[in-house]
């Protein structure tokens, strides 16, 4: 700045004010000129590359028509040339995963007894596929296990008229009157001994009366015939815990 300064009064001469200013830059400008700025260093050679984890294939499986997940479908990966690459089992979510896969294109196909199976290519070219979606149709003729009805063999012989007897003593318990409720569903009982539901209708209202005691020994009753029956299951778990016999 000092020799800019001095090469501006050798060849300008005493400047004061704005006309100074002006001279002085233009005389910067110069030296610039004359002095020309150090090369710029640049580097060569390749970049850094960045990590990238292994391709991966993540999926669901579920039904048409209701998109429920489905369980225990077999989903497998196999190369072109057709050799297994992975097998997986959907849990209870349908999901299912394959991981640390080569590049490649590979042909997934999901499979289940009850179900028209799948198959799909999946490439994985410096890519993954972490949300496939896959939907299975239901073969024809073959129904859901829900919807299967399940009948226990006891209530295949209940008889009309204990059937009758069994309806009024509900209405009965419905109405609060639990002595006529108790007729009633003992004549079920001695019209078929094995009805279950009687039992277990018959324990609750000596629940309501008020007599423990009772109630646990029809519960039972019932729960003899059938050990699956819910209310009976339900009423011998209120004794019991008020029993504190939990």
């Amino acid at each position: 700045m000092k020799f800019a300064a001095g090469l501006f009064r050798r060849t300008t001469g005493a400047v004061s004010g704005p006309a100074f200013l002006s001279r002085f830059l233009l005389s910067c400008l110069l030296l610039a000129g004359a002095f020309p700025a150090p090369a710029q260093i640049t580097t060569t050679g390749r970049q850094p590359t960045t990590f990238q984890s292994p391709p991966h294939i993540e999926g669901r499986v579920v039904a048409r028509g209701n998109n429920s997940p489905l369980k225990g479908v077999a989903v497998t990966v196999r190369q072109r040339q057709g050799a297994e690459v992975g097998r997986s089992y959907t849990n209870d979510s349908g999901e299912f995963g394959f991981y640390n896969l080569a590049e490649g294109s590979f042909l997934l196909t999901a499979s289940h007894p009850d179900y028209e199976e799948y198959s799909q290519e999946v490439d994985l070219f410096g890519r993954s596929v972490p949300d496939l979606r896959i939907v299975l149709s239901r073969k024809k003729g073959v129904r859901p296990a829900s919807s299967i009805p399940t009948v226990p063999l006891w209530a295949l012989k209940i008889s009309p008229k204990a059937q009758r007897q069994y309806s009024k003593g509900l209405k009965e318990l419905q109405k609060g009157n639990g002595k006529k409720s108790i007729a009633h569903l003992q004549a079920a009982i001695r019209l078929y001994p094995q009805y279950a539901s009687a039992y277990s209708a018959l324990g609750t209202v000596h629940l309501k009366l008020g007599d423990q005691e009772a109630a646990m020994a029809v519960f039972e009753r019932a729960l003899e015939i059938d050990e699956n029956l819910p209310d009976a299951c339900f009423g011998l778990g209120v004794l019991y815990n008020a029993q504190k016999r939990f």
